[in-house]
């Protein structure tokens, strides 16, 4: 059995075997491959239909060839196949037996390929063809709109076990229906299918029914894979699309005009043409006659799909891309606008605000549908890079000492550079600065964080940068009394800013006291520190050192006798163990000096350049350093010089 396939040819050439059976079986129906069917087996009582999902457009013109097999019973043979055109039901399934699975479909045409005599609906006793309209199929009714005839112009017999080829062509111009079987017309018809059955409805189903009753036979369509030929095809500009013509007997065609023609001489060339025309083939069909056909291709202006971003670099926080339609179509309207874009779909709009879920890499695609039919797409890349999250901390610190900021912002990945400002006209780029602040005070610190790709997140903390005051630590002393070898004194604090003290004697915690005393159980140098705090922690330290001597007492003679005798024979003050800076002058009364000496135990035994001086009264200038208090003394007077 030969098997073909039938090609649709709409804007583009569409393979039905690349549709993957589509179509809709009722009752009985066996797809046996090939785009051919089985309706009936050869068994009592079977019927099966199947309607066509792409409906024929009766405004237009069709020209179908299919072939059918009746089986092979010839005497016992029932009941034949109705190739039918109706609009409503794509589930139909008549009456079986003499229904041939077509009676009772309405509205509906007919056209039966008859195997059985049935007197009931005046059959003739011949194998037949008639074409019936809304599922009468009485020869004797009005439904039938022509005159029966034989189905084979050769052979009263058509179940012979072979495929006979069946050619239907309507012409929506002249509303003529022809039916060949073999090669040869056999049926007819001039009318308006359209509007006298079909209430002016264009769009109809199509396909095949078939029946047996008492008697059997096995029922097989296959469709050829020739095409439903168009009058037009729709060319978008810029592509290119297959012309087709009927399977030739010889296969030898010959297409014109030959211009942007892959190749003139084969079935189905792809046309380049940029320019609506019209093309004819020659060529012998299947029956062996010649055949010129034409189809007019009309080329319509393609769209160019255009659309632009705001940025291509973009950051993630909950930011909305926003693409811009700017497509073109130089004629025609646009049909429609469909963005497509992580994963959805978004419908005739010219701008989208799309938020994505997350950082990542996306695609963005525009298409734009013309009213011609004709497509362009365009897809562009997006990026969306992750956010940094900026954040940090600080602490409390007393003027004079470095703040430190530790940074704590978050980011997914790369580098992040940051920005600070300090609050008090200072900056860095630091990641976790230190800084030192001019007064104290609380200030405002703000942190940018960037990331490879310029993405930034800001963060700013009012008065958070706390600068505490710090006190100012400062104390006088003085000597109460001495005694023995114990010496007391008082020291009184004078600090400002101060709210806790501590005093400190050699680096010993002695009193927290604002004035205290303290007595000293020896002699010597000793540094005395006092601390000041405030309520913030901050301190300020400042530290003297003393000298602990006993008070310094004293005795200038006023007379001395140097005569040797080991008594009174130096004039000295007495005294001055505790005592430094020491400076002894003697004049005469005439000025001059006669002594001199910076050493306390060296005095003036009467003498001036070796040679005693003569008895008199005689001047002393005399002065030195309490080292204890570090107070100058100058004392002057007359001593008497006797011999």
């Amino acid at each position: 059995m030969l098997k073909f396939k039938l090609i649709f040819i709409s804007i583009t050439l569409i393979s039905l075997s690349s549709k993957a059976q589509k179509y809709f079986a009722n009752g009985d129906v066996t797809y046996i491959g090939g785009d051919c069917y089985q309706l009936t087996t050869e068994a009592n009582n079977k019927g099966g239909t199947v309607w066509y999902a792409d409906k024929i457009d009766l405004k237009k013109n069709f020209d179908l060839e299919f072939l059918m097999n009746f089986g092979r019973l010839d005497g016992p043979g029932a009941d034949g196949i109705v190739f039918a055109l109706q609009r409503d039901s794509n589930t139909f399934l008549g009456t079986k037996g003499g229904g041939m699975g077509y009676n009772g479909l309405s509205p509906s045409l007919g056209i039966e390929f008859d195997t059985y005599y049935n007197v009931s609906v005046n059959d003739p006793s011949y194998d037949h063809m008639s074409i019936f309209k809304n599922g009468v199929m009485n020869h004797a009714s009005s439904n039938c709109l022509t005159s029966t005839v034989a189905a084979s112009a050769t052979s009263m017999n058509i179940e012979d076990g072979a495929d006979h080829l069946v050619r239907v062509q309507w012409n929506s111009a002249s509303k003529t229906i022809k039916v060949w079987f073999d090669c040869y017309l056999r049926l007819t018809l001039k009318y308006d299918i359209q509007a006298q059955i079909f209430s002016n409805n264009s769009d109809v189903y199509w396909g095949f029914t078939a029946a047996t009753g008492g008697a059997i036979n096995r029922h097989i369509v296959c469709l050829r894979n020739d095409i439903l030929v168009p009058d037009t095809l729709q060319l978008c500009s810029g592509d290119s699309i297959n012309l087709n013509a009927r399977v030739s007997k010889n296969n030898v065609y010959k297409w014109s005009p030959s211009a942007q023609l892959s190749n003139d001489s084969i079935k189905n060339p792809i046309c380049f043409t940029k320019k609506s025309r019209f093309y004819y083939v020659n060529y012998r069909d299947q029956c062996g006659r010649a055949v010129t056909d034409s189809i007019y291709v009309n080329v319509a202006d393609k769209p160019k799909a255009q659309f632009t971003i705001d940025d291509s670099l973009e950051c993630f926080r909950d930011h909305e891309i926003v693409a811009i339609n700017k497509s073109t179509l130089a004629q025609g309207a646009v049909q429609s606008r469909t963005w497509t874009t992580d994963g959805k779909d978004y419908l005739n709009i010219d701008t989208l605000n799309q938020a994505y879920p997350s950082a990542n890499d996306y695609t963005i695609q525009l298409t734009i549908e013309s009213d011609q039919g004709c497509f362009d797409s365009l897809t562009k890349a997006v990026t969306i890079y992750p956010m940094p999250v900026a954040q940090f901390t600080t602490d409390d610190v007393c003027l004079g000492k470095l703040t430190s900021f530790e940074n704590l912002s978050n980011f997914e990945f790369g580098t992040m550079s940051s920005y600070w400002s300090f609050g008090d006209g200072n900056t860095s780029n630091e990641k976790s600065p230190f800084h030192k602040y001019g007064s104290a005070d609380s200030f405002d610190v703000t942190l940018v964080v960037s990331s490879e790709q310029d993405c930034t997140d800001t963060i700013e903390y009012k008065k958070v940068a706390v600068i505490h005051p710090v006190p100012k630590a400062a104390f006088d002393y003085k000597k109460i009394k001495s005694w023995k070898k114990e010496t007391q004194y008082l020291f009184s604090d004078s600090s400002i800013g101060a709210d806790f003290l501590r005093w400190e004697i050699d680096g010993f915690s002695e009193s927290n006291e604002d004035d205290f005393q303290f007595i000293f159980q020896d002699y010597g140098t000793r540094e005395v520190t006092l601390i000041a705090i405030n309520e913030f922690s901050c301190s300020d330290t400042t530290s003297k050192t003393i000298s602990v001597f006993p008070d310094l007492i004293y005795y200038i003679p006023n007379a001395i006798t140097p005569n040797r005798d080991g008594l009174n024979d130096v004039f000295n003050v007495v005294g001055l163990g505790y005592a430094d800076m020491y400076n002894l002058k003697i004049y005469n009364r005439w000025g001059e000096l006669l002594f001199e000496s910076n050493k306390i135990s060296e005095g003036w035994d009467g003498r001036f350049m070796g040679e005693y001086v003569q008895n008199g009264v005689y001047i002393y200038l005399v002065t030195f350093r309490d080292i204890g208090s570090k107070k100058k003394i100058f004392k002057d007077g007359n001593v008497t010089l006797i011999r």
